[in-house]
C-alpha cells in the first residue's frame, strides 16, 4: 500500500525479485512543488481570493519498471522474464492512449478502463476493462473481483 511517489518507490525496490508485477494503482501525475508544515490560511474574507499552487511531475514509476524489467534476453535458468501489467484509466480516447502506454512503457499488458461516472472505475464494484497485449485485445465487464480473476487467467493461459 502506498500514498505517494516516495512510498511507492520503496516498494518497487523489491521489483528485481518478482516474476509478475501488477501496477493496479498509481500516484498522481503531479504534486505540489512545495509543502507547508502549517495550515495555509486565507488572508481575508474576500470570496474572490485565489491560491496559486506550482505543481511538478511525479516520477513515472511504470516507465521505470518497464526499463528495469527482465525481458527474454536478460534471463537465466534461475530468473524468468518478468511480466509487467499496468492500468490506464482515461476520460477519452481510451484504446489509443492505452496502446501508446503499452508501447512506451515496455509493459506486457495494459488493463484499460474508461472513467464513466457510477458505471465503472472509482466508487463502484463494477468495471469494464479492455485488456490489451502486444498481440491480443479482450474485453471484460462485471464485478471487479470477477474481472480480476478473468484477467489473470487470460494473461497466464
Amino acid at each position: 500500500e502506498f500514498s505517494d511517489a516516495e512510498s511507492l518507490m520503496a516498494l518497487v525496490k523489491r521489483f528485481a525479485d518478482a516474476d509478475v508485477v501488477v501496477m493496479a494503482a498509481a500516484v498522481s501525475d503531479f504534486r505540489p512543488a512545495e509543502t507547508s508544515t502549517q495550515k495555509i490560511k486565507k488572508d481575508s474574507n474576500d470570496p474572490e481570493e485565489v491560491l496559486h499552487l506550482k505543481l511538478v511531475r511525479n516520477p513515472d514509476i511504470l516507465r521505470w519498471l518497464g526499463e528495469q524489467k527482465r525481458d527474454a534476453e536478460k534471463t537465466t535458468k534461475q530468473l524468468h522474464p518478468q511480466v509487467l501489467i499496468g492500468f490506464a484509466m482515461e476520460s477519452e480516447n481510451l484504446i489509443p492512449y492505452a496502446e501508446k502506454k503499452l508501447a512506451e512503457k515496455n509493459v506486457d499488458w495494459i488493463c484499460a478502463n474508461l472513467i464513466a461516472s457510477g458505471k465503472s472505475g472509482f466508487e463502484t464494484d463494477q468495471n469494464h476493462i479492455t485488456l490489451i497485449g502486444n498481440e491480443a485485445k479482450k474485453e471484460f465487464q462485471g464485478e471487479k473481483r470477477v474481472i480480476a480473476k478473468q484477467i489473470l487467467r487470460e494473461i497466464f493461459s
